[in-house]
């Protein structure tokens, strides 16, 4: 019924829609089988194992985006848009160290002396951040603007919540591993606002690499955060289902409220003339 500039979607936009679901699947849940499935000829730790799980989905990811053509867009990368990156997502990155100080400081002093854990906590949670700001910000949140022929406010934003939902929902799966039901719907609540935030600093910045450091980095300052503290500690921070929901209403706030101020209405028109113009050289103002 509609065509040209009047036309929401591109002609067969669902095939955006299914290669972003695509390779959720298969760097995710495919990679995941491959790898169980190997791990029952070869004897490995749960440390190793976890690792050679985040490596092999990386590599997975990889060949998924080759597949898909995707890789020059999603790797592209500049001086400027990595400074102007980490600068638009300063509040998070600011967050993030002094949470990871707080939880040095904090820490059971025994725990710094396992280096294998340290370095093994560091390896797993760099690889994770890769290889979900590549999967949902550099695949999916891409993949989905593609599919709408129209450029404008509102289809950023649908975009944007589609894979925001994706990465909340994908937290789901830690219910197979045996963790609680109110736990992990915690983890979608803040997972999904974890992915508006970061998907605003990457619309800003179109540059993937400043979101795998703030990324590597919040995920990486919470694990030493968790498990460097004691054991007191580790048992007054379950205290009850109320409270343990109630704690994460501060990040929510933060995250929705940076979310909103990225792309407020004046930086979101610089976004859709930067897409109407089919480029990403002009980069917005930090005013």
């Amino acid at each position: 019924m509609f065509r040209d500039e009047e036309s929401l979607f591109k002609d067969q936009a669902y095939r955006y829609f299914l290669f972003g679901i695509f390779a959720i699947a298969v760097s995710i849940f495919l990679s995941d089988l491959i790898l169980s499935e190997m791990a029952k000829y070869v004897k490995m730790s749960s440390d190793l194992r976890e690792t050679l799980g985040e490596a092999f989905r990386l590599v997975v990811l990889m060949v998924v985006i080759f597949l898909g053509h995707m890789q020059g867009r999603i790797y592209a990368s500049d001086r400027e848009s990595f400074a102007y990156g980490l600068l638009t997502g300063l509040p998070i990155l600011a967050i993030a160290a002094a949470q990871l100080v707080l939880s040095i400081v904090q820490a059971d002093p025994g725990y710094f002396s396992h280096t294998k854990l340290i370095v093994s906590t560091i390896t797993i949670y760099t690889l994770t951040g890769i290889f979900e700001e590549l999967l949902f910000r550099g695949v999916v949140l891409n993949a989905f603007q593609d599919a709408f022929a129209a450029k404008r406010a509102g289809t950023i934003w649908v975009s944007l919540i589609l894979s925001a939902l994706a990465f909340g929902m994908m937290h789901l799966v830690n219910l197979a591993s045996g963790q609680d039901v109110v736990g992990t719907l915690m983890q979608v609540i803040e997972a999904t606002a974890v992915g508006l935030c970061f998907g605003a600093v990457y619309l800003r910045c179109r540059n993937i690499w400043v979101v795998v450091i703030l990324h590597a980095l919040t995920d990486l300052s919470r694990a030493i955060g968790t498990n460097a503290q004691t054991a007191v500690d580790a048992q007054n921070a379950n205290v009850n289902a109320a409270a343990s929901i109630l704690s994460i209403l501060p990040s929510l706030v933060i995250l929705l409220g940076l979310t909103l101020f990225l792309l407020r209405k004046s930086k979101m028109e610089e976004l859709v003339e930067e897409r109407q113009e089919g480029g990403i050289e002009a980069r917005p103002s930090l005013n």
